[in-house]
């Protein structure tokens, strides 16, 4: 089985076109301020196909969303440094 190379540089291995299974998710990012100096980006995100939405203001639930459609693991959010 080979591996595919990912931005964390972990190989996952791909899965040939019998074993393949497609789930697409539309997922939008902004930043909101509410009028105030200091804001927070906010996200939605859609699986595709299944009605299914979430509003988010965590990578961590978006990811924990995609997880709970598809039953597999994903890749963690990358650790972010020096943001505030």
């Amino acid at each position: 089985m080979n591996e595919a190379w990912t931005p964390g540089g972990r190989g996952l291995p791909i899965l040939n076109d019998m074993e393949r299974r497609d789930h697409r998710f539309v997922v939008h990012v902004w930043y909101e301020t509410g009028g105030r100096s200091d804001g927070q980006w906010r996200g939605a995100v859609e699986h595709v196909g299944h009605d299914r939405r979430l509003y988010f203001s965590s990578f961590g639930d978006l990811t924990d969303f995609i997880n709970a459609r598809i039953g597999e693991p994903v890749l963690p959010a990358p650790e972010r440094s020096g943001e505030t």
